[in-house]
């Protein structure tokens, strides 16, 4: 049976938005940004068995992590979490953060 394959929608940035500038070279407060072009977008292939594996990992870990935040006898309790989950083209799996800034170097 042949290898299935999904294919991935994936985005390229394009340059960041600048802002106006005057005759004398400064932007001013009133210059408002140009838009930002749309991003290039391209279909990659995935083998599905290599997606499955990095969500199987993903699921895994974010079950351990809640079963280590449970506390025991607490009085809180989650009904419901939302996680956005991002694929990039190479098929990898990562929880999407935003917000806040990461201390104590690299991860």
């Amino acid at each position: 049976m042949a290898e299935r394959e999904m294919w991935l929608v994936t985005a390229t940035p394009n340059a960041a938005a600048t802002g106006s500038k005057s005759i004398e070279g400064y932007a001013s407060f009133y210059d408002a940004p140009t838009p930002e072009p749309p991003s290039q977008r391209e279909r990659t292939p995935i083998k599905t068995t290599e997606l499955k594996q990095q969500m199987r990992e993903f699921v895994a870990g974010v079950e351990d992590l809640f079963e280590e935040a449970e506390p025991q006898g607490g009085k809180i309790q989650l009904d419901e979490i939302e996680l956005t989950v991002e694929v990039n083209a190479e098929g990898e799996v990562s929880l999407w953060g935003l917000g806040g800034t990461s201390v104590g170097g690299k991860r």
